[in-house]
């Protein structure tokens, strides 16, 4: 199973009626009001990362009265009601349920299977809670891709890299001092992070969805604390980010989270609400980071081909936007 823990915030007095709400969705396990900063944790399981995505960006952003999310996933369960070793299962009963979990033992990746008793001694028939059942159907299923090779000349793991070493790269991972930046590039003193996956949103979808961009209205730049107040920005301030291959507006969010050196910026920004014909285009223009950026083939990575997106070729500098120039 997928776990996914998303912490919610609510309007004021709606906590009720979203945790409600919250609780009647299809992978909606749980649902805790809590304290702190948050109103509403939801505890989200589902078997599938498509189930995931169809619960956190389709019926979760139809609940009315939730402000902001907060997704983290799960990578592992402790917990003492399971205990530490294998439980020693009775293997009279015949099923599906029973044929996975003999196939799960023998295959030795059958760390834990909860609640599962005999219900009589006569005929052996097991209770079991349904994470258990699909706990083991799922280590079964695993190690049955376990023991298909994987899609390598060797069928294993490949930290030295045969397919590399053909193509006459270096087969070993290594690391290499980033290349100073030429020019114009090396005038501009801040580093720019740009790209970080943005909740609800993928890439350049669904800023047309309107709950979607009442989470999240604008794109944000993220800023030390101690680089916007040397620039005269606060938090919430519309600010450009400008490279010399352009200029582009966004809204300054101030961290604690980084170096002073850096900030952090959203990419494919557009504006639904804007007009589509030339040259607004959405207002394409305006805040996509990717306006910025370098497409010249000779600064792409010569192994992997990948742009320039991060490091020396997205030097930037900032500077607050005047009140004329925020989006209207």
């Amino acid at each position: 199973m997928i776990t996914a823990i998303v912490m919610i915030n609510c309007e004021v007095g709606k906590v009720h009626s979203v945790s409600e709400a919250l609780v009647e969705l299809d992978g909606v396990a749980e649902v805790y009001s809590i304290s702190g900063q948050y109103d509403i944790t939801a505890i989200i399981r589902v078997k599938e990362y498509d189930s995931l995505a169809q619960v956190l960006c389709d019926e979760l952003a139809r609940v009315p009265g939730i402000t902001r999310t907060n997704t983290q996933m799960a990578f592992r369960c402790y917990s003492k009601r399971y205990g530490k070793n294998v439980v020693d299962l009775p293997m009279t009963t015949a099923g599906p349920l029973s044929a996975a979990i003999r196939e799960a033992k023998g295959q030795g990746i059958l760390p834990l299977v909860a609640d599962i008793k005999p219900t009589s001694p006569r005929d052996g028939d097991l209770v079991v809670r349904r994470d258990a059942a699909e706990l083991a159907r799922t280590l079964v299923a695993a190690g049955a891709r376990a023991r298909r090779p994987l899609a390598t000349p060797s069928g294993k793991v490949e930290i030295y890299s045969t397919i590399l070493e053909r193509l006459g790269y270096d087969p070993l991972p290594g690391y290499r001092e980033p290349d100073e930046a030429d020019g114009n590039w090396s005038r501009y003193p801040l580093l720019n992070i740009s790209g970080p996956r943005t909740i609800p949103y993928h890439h350049s979808e669904f800023r047309h969805v309107e709950s979607f961009r009442k989470q999240h209205p604008d794109p944000i730049a993220e800023i030390p604390v101690d680089t916007a107040r040397r620039h005269g920005i606060a938090d919430g301030d519309w600010v450009w980010i400008e490279t010399p291959l352009g200029r582009v507006k966004q809204r300054a969010r101030l961290t604690t989270s980084f170096a002073p050196g850096f900030i952090s910026t959203q990419h494919a920004w557009w504006y639904p609400e804007k007009p589509a014909a030339e040259p607004s285009l959405y207002g394409l223009w305006e805040s996509n980071i990717n306006v910025t950026t370098d497409d010249d083939p000779e600064k792409c990575d010569p192994l992997s081909g990948g742009w320039p997106f991060k490091g020396q070729y997205l030097r930037c500098r900032i500077s607050k936007a005047s009140n004329r120039d925020e989006p209207s």
